[in-house]
């Protein structure tokens, strides 16, 4: 099932000022999309890239780009379909 569909989907501030979200938190998450509008977002991403396999797009010269992490224990609970529609 896709998470857009889930009735129990949360959101997270994963602002730089809250890098030290708990890894409990992080370990319930399944997928995490993101924004960010300048360069500290990569403190973010770097907390999040032990734990999660990370998609991003950024072009030069542009501070905001948005990003996708899908959680590496729980990818197999995501079908070929779900991956393609959280991407979107």
């Amino acid at each position: 099932m896709c998470a857009r569909r889930r009735a129990n989907v949360k959101c997270l501030d994963l602002t730089p000022s809250t890098p030290t979200l708990p890894d409990a938190i992080l370990n319930q998450c399944q997928w995490i999309v993101g924004e960010f509008h300048d360069h500290t977002g990569f403190e973010v991403l770097a907390r999040l890239a032990p734990h999660f396999h990370l998609d991003l797009k950024k072009k030069i010269f542009r501070s905001r780009f948005r990003f996708h992490a899908c959680n590496l224990s729980k990818m197999q609970q995501l079908s070929r379909s779900d991956l393609d529609a959280l991407q979107r």
